[in-house]
């Protein structure tokens, strides 16, 4: 399964939101909305967000998120971390430990990808994004579904300005 995440406004000061696309379980065309740091020239751990490429994910059961999600008090979320573990995004130049998970402001991202159902318009103001628990259970449904048969999993991550130069905006 690939994932593709599509930013769509970096504001140059706190964040940047974006549209991250999959197919389900059913192969039917799903989407979330997505936050995460802005971009940098030089690279700061926790606030630049990760250049875009192709990157392999893989499950992890370790570390802080999978400490915390593995007992989180929503079921899913919970049985799921502990059959699976959590997304993790490898071979990410200048980075490790870039995560896909929940959370709701920029400040909650450290670099990592948060995926929400409903977001702001961060160009008057900074990103926040909503139902990010409900997003992720989506998408969690998914990758259970790609881990059950075996499948791999990796993203493709392209950048705002390739996306609007592609589009004329």
């Amino acid at each position: 399964m690939v994932l593709t995440h599509i930013r769509l406004h970096d504001n140059q000061t706190t964040d940047t939101i974006g549209m991250m696309f999959y197919r389900d379980r059913n192969n039917a065309s799903k989407y979330l909305f997505t936050l995460e740091n802005i971009y940098r020239e030089k690279l700061v751990w926790g606030v630049t967000r990760i250049p875009a490429g192709t990157y392999p994910i893989t499950m992890q059961k370790a570390g802080e998120l999978y400490t915390t999600y593995s007992q989180h008090p929503d079921p899913v979320i919970k049985a799921f971390t502990l059959k699976w573990g959590v997304m993790l995004l490898n071979n990410v130049p200048g980075f490790a430990g870039v995560e896909i998970h929940t959370g709701n402001e920029y400040t909650s991202t450290k670099g990592c990808l948060l995926c929400g159902d409903s977001i702001n318009n961060n160009s008057f103001m900074q990103g926040f994004l909503a139902s990010s628990v409900e997003a992720y259970k989506y998408l969690l449904d998914t990758v259970d579904a790609v881990l059950s048969r075996g499948e791999g999993m990796s993203i493709k991550i392209v950048d705002d300005q390739t996306f609007k130069a592609a589009y004329s905006i």
